[in-house]
């Protein structure tokens, strides 16, 4: 009976979040496709006070030579400020400056851009009570990150929720690639990111370190969210923290993903002794991250290790152990 109860009781609870998370979780997501560059004009749109937080055209898939515009949550449509190349630019047959306000965009519809290199059509769509993720890439381009995993690149961090401008260019350490068979089987990729210090984000516990899933394998985007949400309920000791965004990678729409705490050692994550700084206490003389790495075989598998010259006191944790297929 209680067995019943309980398999009951867990069944309500994945129903319940399930319809919690779908209305939050509803945004475009035309644009999910690696995009590629706009060709026969190029511009931007600034829909915040914030030159961070910029917009471009992304050319929708499979169709030809139409592009969409995916405008953020919370921008005031008729403030929008517009930058272009070019001494011809019209949208609807109505002229546009470059650098100045207009309020051409105000409803989401298609659009008809006209260049001196001829006309294309534009989608405009707004999404909808979603916070905006603009990251900004340095020195390198999404494609040199979604072609090898562990490729780093620097940038810059910008969160805006409800048209205010909550983390305005944070310098991010690095974002690189994330996932095994979810990198290798989705155009959409998934990605770490470090911040330079520990930061809350979206009223979640501070941290260095964050995950960004795409959720690509599954099109309801529900269901991480609704097992990370369920393993709180239940009162896990541990449970990730997650936030539905858009995020947009150097003015490009990225589509719809999960904001998460990444799973990682730390007194707002997993809260155990941490080994590698009570090695880096235990040897002052030696940078123990960059130390060099000893092998050993075992079966089939080779064992790497690093021969320190001190042991710290505790070495009996803890202990994060990841489990790869």
């Amino acid at each position: 009976m209680k067995k019943r109860l309980y398999a009951a009781f867990f069944l309500f609870v994945v129903a319940a979040v399930c319809a919690l998370f779908y209305g939050n979780a509803q945004t475009t997501n035309l644009s999910e496709r690696t995009p590629e560059t706009a060709a026969g004009f190029s511009f931007r749109v600034e829909p915040f006070s914030s030159e961070a937080a910029y917009i471009k055209p992304t050319p929708l898939p499979g169709q030809t030579a139409s592009y969409g515009l995916f405008l953020p949550s919370g921008c005031e449509r008729n403030k929008l400020r517009v930058f272009f190349d070019g001494v011809s630019f019209d949208l609807n047959g109505k002229p546009l400056t470059s650098g100045n306000v207009t309020d051409a965009f105000q409803k989401d519809g298609t659009y008809e851009i006209q260049t001196s290199d001829g006309s294309y059509p534009l989608q405009v769509i707004a999404s909808d009570k979603l916070p905006s993720v603009f990251i900004n890439i340095q020195n390198a381009t999404l494609a040199d990150i979604d072609s090898d995993k562990d490729f780093k690149a620097v940038g810059s961090f910008t969160l805006i929720e409800n048209g205010e401008t909550v983390l305005n260019a944070t310098k991010l350490d690095y974002i690189k690639g994330r996932g095994n068979s979810s990198w290798v089987f989705n155009n959409k990729k998934s990605y770490n990111i470090k911040f330079s210090e520990e930061t809350e984000i979206l009223g979640m516990a501070p941290d260095k370190t964050w995950a960004l899933i795409s959720n690509n394998m599954d099109q309801t985007l529900l269901r991480n969210a609704a097992v990370y949400a369920v393993a709180e309920t239940l009162r896990l000791q541990y449970s990730v923290h997650c936030k539905y965004i858009d995020l947009y990678i150097n003015g490009d729409y990225r589509g719809n993903y999960l904001l998460c705490e990444k799973i990682a050692v730390g007194k707002n994550r997993i809260n155990i002794n941490d080994l590698d700084d009570a090695n880096e206490t235990a040897n002052p003389d030696i940078k123990v991250s960059k130390a060099k790495k000893q092998t050993i075989k075992s079966g089939n598998r080779v064992l790497a290790y690093t021969d320190l010259q001190n042991d710290p006191a505790n070495i009996s944790g803890g202990y994060l152990l990841e489990y790869d297929l």
